[in-house]
């Protein structure tokens, strides 16, 4: 895989400050991609198991929930 040079510089730049190789800091990085993922994907798995149940939220409720958080 080629990384673009910018991301290189970053990249080097974090492993003299971490004390890391550039080779962990992208192996941790893949890592927590997969993770975040794995673990998004199971989410909009659940969710659709839960639709296909029936269990749905009400629009109205759903806009009520969004005013108010755009209120906080």
């Amino acid at each position: 895989m080629q990384v673009p040079v910018q991301l290189e510089i970053r990249l080097a730049s974090l492993a003299h400050t971490t004390g890391r190789d550039t080779e962990t800091l992208l192996q941790e990085a893949i890592e927590r991609y997969a993770d975040h993922e794995e673990h998004f994907l199971a989410a909009v798995e659940e969710g659709i198991a839960s639709a296909d149940n029936g269990n749905l939220i009400d629009d109205e409720k759903v806009l009520h929930w969004l005013q108010e958080r755009e209120r906080s």
